[in-house]
């Protein structure tokens, strides 16, 4: 079994990947996933609060309809946090936001459309999706960018980015850094003690990391901000971090 419940306290999951050597986002991830999001990645939850905060203003001001997409969207945990800022039901259609969730896993677009079926949903790769022509207000990309081996593409993927926001549309990132040497144990370690605080076995984390070691090719911060200022965007600027974790936000100007 790569999941189940524990024995000790039947409300904490705990799940192996099926395979040991590539992270796979499957349905039994699918099933779990915002529970693992929030035991595994510092400051999930309080990064989309966050973001959603700086530009909400995008979402109550004018009369115009707003598009709202969210890349790696996994179970809609960005588009959630703007129906709970709105106080506006997940499963009812908004008169004038518009949502496309866009995710590689069709098991995490199934559940997310269970939820929120007024959703529109795409089933693709970041790398090579369409430009929407400079429709979108918003785009999230949260921890997408790690998952793209080849910097060529990861480019491709922001100025894809660039290309499909409105003038002066936001784009919000989340990545997993590439830190130096000198810190990269010190890091790892004190992320170990993260998941560790909040109930996953040393096994269960050894096993993850593993999984993830081939599935993963992170970037430096510095590299991240170069590419977004390459792809033709302004204004960049962290908005969080936690260790090797950080999120930020960038501008297309008009």
């Amino acid at each position: 079994m790569s999941l189940e419940f524990s024995k000790d306290d039947p409300q904490r999951i705990v799940h192996y990947p099926k395979n040991a050597t590539r992270f796979e986002f499957d349905r039994e991830v699918a099933v779990i996933f915002p529970n693992m999001a929030r035991r595994s990645i510092p400051m999930y939850e309080e990064a989309h609060r966050l973001h959603i905060s700086l530009v909400l203003d995008k979402f109550i001001d004018g009369h115009e309809d707003v598009q709202v997409v969210d890349v790696g969207a996994s179970r809609g945990a960005f588009l959630k946090e703007i129906c709970n800022q709105l106080q506006w039901p997940i499963d009812r259609k908004h008169p004038r936001i518009r949502m496309l969730a866009i995710d590689s896993s069709a098991d995490m677009l199934e559940l997310l459309r269970a939820e929120m079926p007024w959703v529109s949903t795409l089933h693709a790769e970041a790398q090579g999706l369409r430009s929407l022509d400079g429709s979108a207000d918003v785009i999230s990309m949260m921890y997408v960018l790690q998952f793209i081996q080849d910097p060529a593409d990861k480019l491709a993927v922001l100025q894809w980015a660039y290309d499909s926001l409105k003038p002066g549309g936001y784009l919000l990132l989340g990545q997993k850094d590439l830190v130096s040497k000198e810190y990269e144990e010190l890091f790892a370690q004190e992320y170990y003690r993260f998941r560790y605080s909040n109930g996953y076995t040393h096994d269960e984390i050894v096993a993850k990391t593993q999984a993830l070691k081939n599935s993963m090719w992170p970037s430096t911060p510095a590299w991240l901000e170069d590419m977004c200022i390459q792809a033709g965007f302004s204004d960049y600027a962290v908005t969080s971090r936690w260790l090797q974790f950080s999120t930020s936000i960038c501008t297309k100007r008009g």
